[in-house]
């Protein structure tokens, strides 16, 4: 699993928002449906899930 910084210097964003951001845009690569895609679907979502986890740095 990775881990990533935050993305900007001196984020004034809630825990909460941070995790709506990345969980609304990592959604834009899951496929709903990956058993019955076609090859074209599989490389624009190339993700059959996913999950962001949002821990602060101390």
């Amino acid at each position: 699993m990775g881990r990533s910084s935050c993305f900007c210097p001196r984020c004034h964003l809630s825990q909460w928002e941070v995790l709506f951001f990345l969980s609304r845009w990592i959604s834009n690569y899951i496929d709903g449906n990956p058993d019955s895609s076609t090859e074209e679907t599989k490389a624009q979502l190339p993700l059959k899930d996913a999950k962001i986890e949002v821990i602060p740095d101390p």
